[in-house]
């Protein structure tokens, strides 16, 4: 039944089940409305289901690299082919 494209996404259903009771409890034990303990539960669990996204991606080594692209420096020979107004 294991294969290795089902590992994550049952790892993310998991989570969200087990993020989102845990959610729907802290909500209860503060005190919140029946639909606040619903949005806390669903916070967590997006929260929890973000997470294993992202160690998907981190698997895979599909992260984006930060590179930093810098600017080139202009030559002697590139000029501004805006027109310059001089007062008179």
């Amino acid at each position: 039944m294991y294969s290795e494209r089902s590992f994550f996404p049952m790892l993310g259903v998991g989570v969200f089940y087990i993020m989102f009771w845990i959610g729907f409890v802290v909500g209860h034990n503060i005190g919140f409305s029946c639909d606040a303990m619903l949005l806390s539960g669903l916070l967590f669990g997006g929260v929890g289901s973000y997470t294993v996204v992202k160690l998907e991606r981190l698997s895979k080594g599909e992260s984006r690299p930060h590179t930093v692209k810098e600017k080139p420096t202009p030559s002697k020979q590139e000029h501004s082919t805006r027109p310059v107004l001089k007062p008179v």
